[in-house]
């Protein structure tokens, strides 16, 4: 489940808070133009891209999950 903070500075709280309270979680969807492979393709900025890299965040969600944990990760997130 990808969420997003509003700024990059709310997402290293939370992500930081998360990690605290033993939450699992990932960082995806990095910019694709940065990669290496990509170096030199392209004179376009991708700023939108980068934006919501810096502020993307991948909780946990999976059928089996319980209802306390998704809890758990709301209050968490609702203290930063």
């Amino acid at each position: 489940m990808v969420i997003l903070a509003p700024d990059p500075d709310t997402r290293e709280r939370a992500v930081q808070a998360l990690r605290g309270s033993g939450i699992q979680l990932s960082m995806h969807y990095p910019c694709i133009a940065d990669f290496s492979g990509f170096a030199g393709g392209s004179d376009k900025s991708f700023e939108l891209t980068r934006q919501f890299t810096r502020r993307a965040i991948t909780l946990p969600l999976y059928p089996t999950m319980d209802p306390d944990r998704i809890n758990d990760i709301i209050e968490v997130l609702r203290g930063v």
